[in-house]
């Protein structure tokens, strides 16, 4: 059972970044279709929001390509929102449809009814397009859209920048951002320097650090002392300003897979007929965290579950309290699990699928899973086993595992928290002529970018970046703690899944560009310049 001060940590991770008291006070009226309104709420709770929801609470709600996401997928409408705000205070409630019902925030398909007054922020998506705007919505044309493989990846993209969008026009952003915060255990040591005192004193809570009093008589030791054991009374007591709140946009932001606006100004939401799933697929996931979490459940809502296969690899060991901000697929009984089978274990009961179709390993790519055998015969080397004189059995057949998925994937998603993890993924892609899909978010920039031969982590970002093993992350192990909101997340984790299944599309020759690489920066979207670098020469089969 999770403690009363672990689960009061849920929101640590974007305190740097949002007034969560003025979060916590946001009530938006909210319409739209089913599945709009309710990839809205699952951002809104996710955030520490609540909102008002037009909707008859006794009516029965259609959850549609969003069940994976749920909690509580059927059923009433009161029934699937109390399952969502189950471990919240934040519950929201209903107003019933009136002619004088204006929405603040109003998401729906292209094909359906459209409110009569424009709602403060909308957005309408389909066909793997979507576009958020505040100006009059009947300027949209009238489109048809028909059921698709992009459908799901594309709501979770425009309901992300919705609400990111939202929240700037209420406010509650702060203008001095906070990458951490944590409380830490001081003992001052009488004469000794700071390298015995750490010697000397020892704690529970892992290594210390040490440094001179300021009389220079003796030392102080301090140990940090862990999230989950500290009352969150003692964390965040700070005062900053906020950025004040945003101006309507003044223009549609165009933010779906598949771009809306054309040369003339104007959004079209037609093009090629696309099918409604990608058969015969087979995707590999690295990392289930911010990004990963997003990106399995929407992978597999776009494939066709009877033939197709998706593969969760992350060495995570243990769900966090503070990972509830962001990471969807997980709830209060994950936290302590490890990440790879609580996701499997997730989309496999929300989505009933056979057992066959979802993979897991707990464990990281390493170096040996993606470097050939043959590449080390001349090379002489000595193994753990051989100095240990013992075989890890278990960790043979990961190992095992892992090679295998590589050997099998048609398309990889690098959902990681370091370059070194993410070059050599592309190492084991470019060696099998496989596309990687790479993404990364810190706080409310994000980037989405392919890797498909004539261009590697190497040749992009140079030696030295590339094969970095600083740990970029939101775990309090990382070597550099950053801050992470949901809306960022979420975006980034759904765009590498669009990004994805249009690859897969593409091989199976369906008529879809695959998506460019694009950078996210506070909730607007814009195109990655990408490209190798001028000084980097020869082949990506050498960087790598």
């Amino acid at each position: 059972m999770i403690s009363r001060e672990e689960f009061q940590h849920v929101f640590h991770r974007q305190r740097g970044i949002l007034d969560q008291t003025s979060v916590s006070m946001l009530e938006p009226l909210i319409g739209g279709d089913d599945e709009g309104i309710l990839s809205t709420l699952i951002h809104l709770k996710l955030m520490g929001a609540s909102a008002r929801i037009l909707r008859d609470p006794n009516e029965d709600v259609d959850a549609g390509n969003l069940k994976a996401l749920l909690p509580k997928s059927d059923g009433s409408w009161g029934e699937v929102v109390q399952a969502l705000f189950r471990d919240t205070d934040n519950t929201p409630s209903f107003n019933r449809v009136s002619s004088s019902s204006r929405a603040e925030i109003w998401a729906g398909s292209i094909s359906v009814q459209r409110p009569d007054e424009s709602p403060g922020l909308w957005l309408l998506y389909g066909n793997g397009r979507a576009v958020v705007g505040s100006s009059e919505i009947s300027e949209i044309g009238e489109f048809q859209s028909e059921p698709t493989f992009l459908d799901a990846a594309t709501l979770v993209c425009g309901s992300s920048t919705l609400i990111h969008r939202y929240a700037m026009e209420q406010g509650v952003f702060l203008s001095q951002r906070i990458s951490d915060c944590w409380v830490s255990m001081t003992a001052r040591v009488e004469g000794l320097d700071p390298e015995d005192a750490i010697s000397a004193v020892r704690s529970r809570f892992g290594t210390g650090t040490a440094s001179l009093t300021s009389d220079g008589t003796g030392s102080l030791v301090r140990f940090r002392v862990p999230i989950y054991e500290t009352p969150e009374s003692l964390l965040w007591q700070f005062d900053s300003d906020k950025v004040a709140p945003s101006e309507p946009l003044d223009s549609l932001l165009d933010i779906g897979p598949i771009p809306a606006k054309k040369e003339d100004g104007t959004c079209s939401f037609s093009g090629p007929k696309l099918p409604n799933r990608i058969s015969d697929a087979n995707a590999l996931v690295l990392g289930a965290g911010g990004l990963g979490s997003w990106a399995i459940p929407l992978i597999l809502r776009g494939c066709d579950p009877s033939d197709s296969s998706i593969t969760i690899v992350d060495g995570d060991q243990r769900v966090e309290s503070h990972n509830l901000n962001r990471q969807v697929l997980y709830q209060t009984e994950d936290i302590g699990r490890p990440k790879a089978y609580s996701a499997r274990s997730r989309v496999m009961a929300r989505l009933g699928l056979e057992a066959g179709s979802v993979h897991a390993i707990s464990s990281e790519l390493q170096a040996r899973h993606s470097y050939d055998k043959a590449d080390f015969d001349d090379v002489e080397m000595t193994t753990i086993e051989e100095i240990s004189g013992e075989s890890n059995e278990s960790q043979d057949e990961e190992d095992e595992r892992i090679i295998s998925a590589l050997d099998s994937m048609q398309v990889a998603l690098s959902c990681l928290d370091n370059q070194y993890a993410r070059t050599t993924l592309n190492r084991a892609c470019n060696d099998r002529g496989v596309t990687m899909v790479n993404g990364g978010c810190e706080g409310t920039v994000g980037l989405v970018e392919t890797f498909s031969g004539g261009r590697c982590m190497v040749c992009s970002y140079g030696p030295e970046e590339a094969l970095s093993m600083e740990q970029i992350s939101c775990q309090e192990e990382g070597s550099r703690p950053v801050n992470s909101i949901v809306t960022t997340s979420s975006y980034v984790g759904a765009m590498m899944a669009a990004t994805a299944l249009c690859e897969l599309a593409r091989q199976r020759g369906v008529d879809v560009i695959v998506p460019e690489s694009r950078d996210i920066v506070d909730g607007t979207v814009s195109r990655r310049c990408s490209g190798a670098l001028p000084w980097i020469e020869g082949s990506c089969d050498v960087h790598l």
